[in-house]
């Protein structure tokens, strides 16, 4: 032994104590690193901004809806049923059977109490326009997308109604293609005079739509090439 080395002070229970602490200090560190790179699906959506256009209108649906509200039934907190939907539809001249109000309301609610509120409803508006995939349920969407539209509350809309809010979201280039998957070819009628869709109209075109660009989806998905297996030992 080196004369000139001192002896440790440090016994083997200390010696034990201080690699436990550094162990747990390390995992901690890297748990937490974990949880920055492992964010949810729901985390992630929810930090995605909105434009200002496409929030205002959101919010204003959603106060409108809340007028077709049964006053006879109160709520904790402010938010739309399936009657809600009922209502609000039949207004615009369109019979929504109960089973699918219940059926639209269902694929929504998060904590199950068969009421969106405005966090659910905002947070259904963002999966929609964000999702890659196609596969988040659209019903409840196409219908506020429609009201969004509509800002005078008329029941019908005209190409010069949606621009606005498909211009923030799709841009200039993207634009005509919507609007002739909303209008058709043609954003006149055969007088000249603008085209409008009703309600129905517009519903029934973004249902097929929807089915069509899922169909597209799931076929370019089956068609993905898995890369060959090394079997090379």
């Amino acid at each position: 032994m080196n004369s000139t080395q001192q002896p440790s002070n440090t016994t083997p229970n200390q010696m034990r104590q201080h690699s436990k602490s550094f162990s747990v200090s390390a995992t901690q560190k890297l748990s937490q690193q974990q949880k920055k790179i492992e964010r949810s699906y729901e985390e992630i959506i929810a930090e995605k901004q909105l434009s200002n256009v496409e929030q205002q209108r959101l919010t204003s649906v959603f106060n409108y809806l809340l007028t077709f509200n049964n006053e006879k039934i109160k709520l904790p907190e402010p938010g739309i049923t399936a009657e809600t939907l009922m209502n609000a539809l039949e207004k615009v001249d369109y019979i929504l059977p109960i089973k699918e109000a219940e059926l639209f309301i269902w694929e929504i609610d998060e904590d199950g109490d068969k009421v969106i509120h405005f966090y659910e409803f905002q947070m259904m508006y963002k999966r929609c326009i964000f999702d890659p995939t196609l596969l988040e349920p659209r019903n409840l969407f196409n219908i506020v997308q429609f009201f969004m539209y509509d800002k005078a509350k008329h029941g019908k809309i005209t190409v010069e109604d949606t621009l606005e809010l498909l211009f923030v979201r799709h841009g200039r280039g993207g634009l005509d293609e919507e609007i002739q998957a909303i209008f058709g070819r043609e954003e006149k009628n055969s007088d000249g005079t603008e085209k409008t869709l009703s309600f129905t109209e517009y519903y029934e075109k973004t249902r097929i739509r929807d089915f069509q660009r899922r169909k597209e989806a799931e076929q370019a998905r089956k068609e993905v090439k898995l890369p060959l297996l090394d079997d090379k030992k």
